[in-house]
């Protein structure tokens, strides 16, 4: 197809790729953000960008777009079950066939109803084909829960990849789901050197992306949680927050040079 070819040419001419979280990372503060999307318009050429969010799709696009920043290469929304090549808003069905294997999401659901520190959420697009969200109920232990969660899900359904971000939202994917796998999944389909991806993000969701061995940006406004992941050299925990937080990180790791934008 034609825009297949477009999309190799593009991706295969690209130095960088940098894999961006949205909200809290991208979003936040402005002036940092309209910096940030200043160096990806001016370095397009050789900095690819790809938005890697738990919004969907439109939602993705409309953030994005209220921050000024340029049109993203790639889109990987609803917690890494979805991948779009913006170009033409293609959906990556390669990506879908392979999650898609043995997914039952009315079983989950029908498995998570005994646990009443959950709700279903109901917003128009939280629920995708390959994600099932709730809401975790305040003042509840969140560890225990997706202890409890993850053992249900077993005995009931089988593995199944369970995110619980902020203390706050529940998703769960197809086992074989989440941003960091669809990430590698890319790499290998359009040949890009996995040296060569960046990913950056502050929350639970995007601990797939940094446990595969990507170089990664923690921004400084990150959950918690993720000091667990501080002994490796291919993180870096970066002073600033947010957009600032992916600027530094861009510079620590040569993508931009110290003193100016861009090597």
């Amino acid at each position: 197809m034609k825009e297949d070819s477009l999309l190799e040419k593009r991706l295969g001419s690209i130095k960088y790729l940098l894999v961006c979280d949205i909200d809290d990372t991208l979003t936040g503060d402005r002036a940092s953000a309209q910096e940030l999307a200043a160096v990806l318009t001016e370095h397009r050429k050789h900095l690819g960008f790809a938005a890697a969010t738990g919004r969907n799709l439109d939602s993705a696009l409309d953030v994005l777009h209220l921050y000024s920043y340029p049109e993203p290469d790639i889109l990987i929304t609803s917690v890494g079950s979805e991948i779009h090549y913006t170009q033409q808003m293609l959906p990556d069905k390669e990506w879908a066939g392979y999650i898609n294997q043995s997914w039952e999401p009315d079983a989950v659901k029908q498995v998570l109803q005994q646990f009443d520190a959950i709700e279903l959420q109901t917003e128009p697009g939280a629920q995708r084909t390959c994600k099932v969200s709730y809401t975790v109920k305040k003042g509840v232990d969140t560890a225990l829960l997706r202890r409890q969660v993850k053992e249900a899900l077993l005995q009931g359904v089988g593995k199944q990849h369970i995110i619980l971000a902020h203390d706050t939202y529940l998703d769960i994917l197809p086992h074989r789901a989440g941003k960091g796998t669809a990430i590698l999944h890319l790499a290998r389909k359009w040949g890009i050197a996995k040296q060569s991806i960046i990913a950056a993000g502050d929350s639970e969701n995007d601990r797939d992306m940094f446990t595969k061995g990507l170089k990664s940006i923690i921004v400084a406004n990150h959950e918690k949680s993720l000091e667990d992941l501080r002994k490796s050299r291919n993180r870096f925990f970066a002073s600033q927050g947010e957009a600032a937080g992916v600027l530094e990180g861009l510079k620590h790791f040569g993508v931009l040079a110290r003193e100016a934008y861009f090597l």
